[in-house]
């Protein structure tokens, strides 16, 4: 399947899947896969003149596959920055694949310099910190900084503040808060050419949750998928209708 459904498809899912997991060893090993892969990633993205289209595109996308596997089994406490760290690396993959991941024009590209510039925001930041700093207290392993170069100058759409208050709720292992479903629902109407409102990006990453929480989509064919995501945006009342328009793009080697 494509690259954009399939990346909503994963944020969709991670949005109502159970978060908060108890195996320190199973967060340790997805946290070392992460660091692998951001690593990956930050190589990719800081060198573009020396990066293919085909690694730039799996870079991307295997960080966000390792942020919602390690999101799976890490303990409550990490969900929000967690939380945080996806939307900031799905605003950069939706970026890169809404130009067919080409590398010649990552370089120059406006959306991809806004997503860059996202990871000098403080919340990035503190989302860094504390996963390290929980993997060296647990792990006994110390993460590396993020590359400065990783970033790039330019405006960006503010991060979501993440709530640090504890729920009252019993169940709360079980749901995402209001800004994680905000974050990514950002995300999708990126991904589909809408700037949403905040309540409308929590309804549609809700809304899509909800549809695609039992199963996986990998049965419906893009154009199934994308008819899918029509329904969720009229349904939350968004009046400007989503649309798929991929750019004209080469391949680069």
């Amino acid at each position: 399947m494509a690259g954009g459904a399939r990346l909503v498809a994963i944020l969709a899912l991670v949005a109502v899947s159970a978060c908060g997991g108890d195996s320190v060893a199973d967060t340790c090993e997805q946290a070392g896969l992460l660091e692998n892969a951001r690593a990956r990633v930050e190589r990719a993205v800081t060198t573009l003149e020396q990066t293919s289209q085909l690694e730039l595109e799996e870079a991307t996308l295997d960080i966000v596959d390792r942020l919602a596997l390690l999101r799976e089994v890490a303990p409550r406490d990490l969900r929000s920055p967690l939380g945080v760290l996806l939307a900031a690396y799905g605003q950069l993959t939706v970026s890169l694949g809404n130009i067919g991941w080409s590398p010649t024009l990552a370089a120059n590209d406006a959306a991809v310099q806004t997503a860059r510039r996202a990871f000098t925001d403080q919340s990035v930041a503190t989302a860094n910190s504390t996963l390290a700093e929980w993997v060296e207290a647990q792990c006994g392993r110390e993460q590396s900084a993020i590359d400065p170069a990783f970033a790039a100058s330019g405006s960006t759409l503010p991060m979501p503040e993440m709530s640090e208050e504890p729920s009252r709720d019993a169940d709360e292992g079980s749901s995402v808060n209001e800004s994680e479903l905000q974050a990514i629902g950002y995300i999708i109407g990126e991904t589909y050419g809408v700037a949403l409102e905040a309540s409308d990006a929590e309804c549609v990453a809700r809304t899509l949750g909800v549809t695609f929480g039992e199963a996986s989509d990998v049965t419906l064919g893009d154009t199934e998928f994308f008819a899918e995501v029509e329904k969720v945006f009229a349904s939350c009342g968004v009046t400007t209708p989503p649309t798929t328009t991929p750019p004209m793009t080469t391949p680069d080697n």
